[in-house]
């Protein structure tokens, strides 16, 4: 899942074959300005814990298969950081 492991401190990191990983805080970059833009424009009452999870798919679907294989990339890049929060908001 392209989702997985987004959630971590800024020091955690991880070692996988002979590459070092650096977990990225997708939570508050990416899924919560999302998350809160769709509850504010649904006047929302509730926030099902499902939502983080669609947001998650969500954000995942936005990086091409080439970024994941040629770049290695989990994340889209920042700079579309608006077009991602709009897109979680509306899913």
């Amino acid at each position: 899942n392209k989702s997985d492991n987004k959630s971590s401190s800024d020091n955690d990191k991880k070692k996988k074959e002979k590459r070092v990983l650096i977990p990225a805080q997708a939570n508050n970059a990416y899924i919560f300005p999302g998350v809160g833009l769709g509850i504010l424009c649904s006047d929302a009452n509730c926030v099902p814990s499902e939502i983080f999870l669609i947001a998650a798919k969500t954000l995942g679907n936005c990086v091409s298969v080439h970024e994941m294989k040629s770049h290695h990339h989990v994340l889209p890049p920042i700079t579309e950081i608006r077009d991602i929060s709009y897109q979680i908001a509306c899913d």
